[in-house]
């Protein structure tokens, strides 16, 4: 449209229309104009291109930019394929591929120097070795000839026995007062009343397969007893041990430093998880099937406990009643994968130095320094750290990761000021490393009766081993001392008497109202139960079928008791101080034996040894046991 061609419309009276159409002309006169500027070459004034060369220019920046996308993708797929799934987090074991060190970085060659004439090993005397064995010349009868006597030398030599079970038959003498006519009895050392498995070989195989993390089919084998058996067995050293957890949850509270974390661990082929709290002297090992703050909430409390837990970011933790130091270790290593990630950022790259940083917050408190060395480099420390995370940043990647110190402030500097407290979780990753194989080996517990077992004996037993000293010796002890008196503590046989603050912490514990668990069958939404009906039809049954047989009992006891030539044969169990609670529980029953539990049930064949289901109770280790002399 020309301009003439507008004034003639303008004259005819259409002003809006002429408006419209000398707005649009000025928009195409302004993009006609930009258009032209494009086509100018820079390289050349008044140099043009073609409509077809402008066609190919915008093709080559729309490949350009395809060929950065897929060059980003082919990054990440590189750093997949050598650092593994997990990135940095990836353990050594699952790396596809393991680099050589530099020549920098190689450790020193091992042994001593080559002159140097060294120490030598350390032979034993007669009075440190074990055994003295005397071993004569071979041979010397055969060919006759006369050999002076040149003394003997000695060769020091560490050797191990086979392992394997012995069959020991005890013959228990049993004598008779002359005077008295009262009958005693010896007892066998070292085996729990009624259990076929000494304590020695109890403490051992728990040991084995709790700490040192020995699949159960490896101690089968080596030990070549039924599998089923040694489980029997576990359960039933959980079910004598369990009542320790809730002072060393008291103990865990109380201590001044404190570590958590966990992994997964399946149960029944359920997802679940494996907790760990760990302290100074106490492995704390919790198997449940969630991973939400429930769990460290009810090990915490909700009273305010003092100390500081140290730990990873996971939100899980948030609501703990103490102080929390988060991770540095991880924050460095999500940094180095902020790297990674965008290796074309030259902004990150300078961003980058605060690794060093973190690396030594990390690595101060180990350093063979004096602790106001400490104090003053971990405050000049701090200072440049939050120096860095105060800097002006464009990158979105390097703000968000400056967000986590500035809106965490209060969790990450009490490494500055206590030197008990490191600034890393690296030591509860150490501790549930045999876990984290176990569960490779295994995949996890194969009922809710081994996922208990497992979290009473591994927390018992991986405590012993963190206080130093023998975990198999110290808990045949304990076990020896129990089949002798079964109500003796626990907890006192094993680790010593308590402090009194524990003991008011596992008090308060215990009185403190238990959160309803809903069944896992159970919607908690609703409320409502998934069990099939018939379930509770048949478990209605079999309670009223054993009330109905409680009270056919009760009736009949009395008459059958007053025939002539029938007596009661546990008077204890038919006393009137004796609740009926008491009656219908397995604790009396076991109460009125000389068993604490049994490794095997009577259908287990002629190899058990449990003893009669009703029998007086033996009397301490050492002495005699009388027993009524029956004419």
């Amino acid at each position: 449209m020309t301009s003439d061609s507008v004034r003639a419309i303008f004259a005819s009276g259409e002003e809006k229309t002429v408006e419209v159409l000398l707005a649009q002309a000025a928009e195409i006169a302004l993009l006609n104009a930009e258009v032209e500027r494009l086509l100018v070459d820079r390289r050349g004034v008044g140099r043009r291109f073609c409509a077809g060369c402008f066609e190919k220019q915008q093709k080559i920046d729309r490949l350009q930019g395809e060929v950065a996308n897929l060059r980003q993708k082919l990054r990440y797929r590189e750093k997949k394929a050598q650092e593994g799934y997990f990135g940095s987090s990836t353990p050594s074991s699952k790396k596809p591929v393991k680099p050589n060190s530099g020549a920098g970085k190689q450790k020193k060659k091992s042994g001593a120097k080559a002159g140097h004439k060294g120490h030598g090993r350390k032979g034993f005397t007669p009075e440190t070795a074990d055994r003295v064995i005397r071993v004569p010349v071979p041979g010397l009868s055969r060919c006759g000839e006369e050999t002076a006597d040149l003394g003997t030398k000695r060769r020091s030599v560490l050797d191990l026995p086979p392992i394997q079970t012995e069959k020991l038959l005890y013959l228990l003498e049993r004598r008779r007062g002359v005077s008295t006519g009262k009958e005693y009895r010896a007892r066998a050392p070292g085996v729990l009343p009624g259990w076929l498995y000494g304590n020695s070989l109890v403490s051992q195989a728990a040991v084995m397969h709790y700490v040192h993390g020995i699949p159960m089919g490896t101690i089968e084998r080596m030990l070549r007893l039924p599998r089923c058996s040694l489980i029997d067995t576990f359960h039933g050293l959980s079910t004598m041990f369990e009542s320790i957890l809730p002072t060393l949850t008291a103990e865990y509270r109380m201590a001044s430093v404190k570590h958590a974390d966990e992994t997964g661990w399946r149960s029944q082929g359920q997802s679940g998880y494996a907790w760990i709290f760990h302290c100074e002297k106490v492995n704390l090992f919790l198997f449940r099937q969630t991973r939400s703050g429930e769990v460290p909430a009810a090990v915490f409390g909700e009273s305010r406990v003092p100390g500081v837990l140290v730990v990873d970011r996971y939100k899980g933790y948030n609501r703990v009643p103490c102080k929390v130091q988060f991770c540095y270790e991880h924050l460095k290593r999500n940094l180095q994968d902020l790297v990674k990630k965008y290796p074309d950022s030259s902004e990150l790259k300078r961003f980058a130095d605060v690794v060093p940083l973190l690396r030594k917050a990390i690595k101060l408190r180990g350093r063979p320094i004096s602790d106001a060395q400490f104090y003053q480099k971990a405050e000049a420390l701090k200072s440049e750290i939050i120096a860095a995370m105060e800097a002006d940043a464009n990158d979105e990647a390097i703000r968000t990761y400056q967000d986590i110190f500035r809106d965490h402030e209060a969790r990450m500097y009490h490494w500055v000021d206590d030197r008990q407290i490191p600034a890393h979780n690296n030591t509860a990753e150490r501790e549930l490393r045999p876990t984290v194989i176990a569960r490779k080996v295994s995949f996890g517990s194969q009922s809710d009766k081994g996922r208990k077992t497992r979290e009473v004996l591994a927390s018992v037993l991986n405590t012993l081993a963190l206080r130093g000293g023998d975990p198999a010796a110290i808990f045949k002890a304990a076990l020896d001392r129990l089949a002798v008196d079964k109500k003796l503590d626990r907890y006192t046989l094993l680790f010593g008497t308590p402090s009194p603050a524990v003991v008011a912490e596992a008090r308060i514990q215990c009185d403190a109202p238990q959160q309803h668990q809903p069944p896992p069958d159970t919607d908690t939404s609703t409320g409502q139960s998934h069990l099939p009906r018939h379930r509770s039809h048949k478990t209605t049954l079999r309670t009223a079928a054993a009330a109905v047989d409680l009270l056919i009992a009760i009736f009949l006891a009395p008459l059958v008791f007053q025939l002539p030539g029938v007596a009661d044969p546990s008077p204890q169990l038919h006393s009137n101080n004796t609740p009926v609670s008491a009656i219908l529980s397995t604790d009396a029953i076991s109460n009125t034996d000389e068993t604490v539990c049994s490794n095997f049930p009577p259908s287990h064949g002629p190899g058990s040894s449990r003893p009669p289901p009703h029998r007086s109770r033996p009397p301490p280790h050492g002495s005699p046991e009388p027993v009524a002399h029956s004419p």
